[in-house]
């Protein structure tokens, strides 16, 4: 049995997040790659990003908008322990089986876009992380597909050797962006949407993103 991360900022976490992990489970790739363990990480702090709301903050509405698969997937704070600076710190952590839960037959799941940054070299050790991961990329909902890749390195994402599995990817609300979320959750009511009533009460409750 293997485990699939799938890693981000979360702030917050929304529908559209959700729906990639529906996305990969409802295509049958854990079965096939024989997961059986999605493990959802919001990240301590995005060196790329202006500075996010607290961890436990964001871990905590990540456990909201995820709770109704938590069969298939768990929300895990290891980054609150490790706090790395850079996601190749903790991706290395996983590579090296230090943890106990996660061992080094993992798959991440990421977006297109971010297989982008990283061939763009936008990550630190960009590279490094292309060659030496299994990647499940999620494409945007307008391309209808997801597909699956095994520690293949790329130049451009069309030209990936390997076989593909095209999947329809569940997302009926189109792009997202927690941004959207933040700029607009105090006053604009339709963001209610994109998110969990406990996450929308959470944030209330906190005062966060004012």
């Amino acid at each position: 049995m293997s485990r699939a991360i799938f890693l981000g900022s979360f702030n917050p976490p929304h529908q559209g997040h959700v729906n990639c992990i529906k996305s990969v489970i409802s295509s049958n790739i854990v079965k096939q790659l024989n997961i059986d363990k999605i493990h959802v990480i919001p990240c301590w702090q995005n060196p790329n990003k202006s500075k996010s709301i607290d961890f436990y903050d964001r871990y905590k509405m990540c456990k909201y908008e995820f709770a109704p698969l938590s069969d298939n997937c768990l929300v895990d704070d290891i980054e609150a322990s490790l706090k790395p600076t850079y996601t190749y710190e903790l991706v290395d952590y996983f590579h090296q089986n230090k943890d106990k839960i996660i061992s080094n037959n993992f798959w991440w799941i990421v977006t297109e876009e971010t297989i982008e940054e990283l061939i763009d070299k936008k990550w630190k050790e960009s590279e490094r992380l292309l060659k030496e991961n299994k990647f499940i990329v999620l494409y945007p909902e307008e391309r209808h597909y997801v597909s699956f890749k095994v520690n293949d390195y790329f130049e451009e994402i069309d030209k990936w050797p390997g076989d593909y599995q095209y999947i329809p990817l569940i997302s009926p609300m189109g792009v997202l962006h927690s941004t959207q979320i933040r700029e607009n959750f105090w006053i604009n009511t339709k963001y209610d949407y994109y998110i969990t009533k406990d996450t929308k009460e959470y944030i209330i409750e906190h005062n966060l993103y004012k």
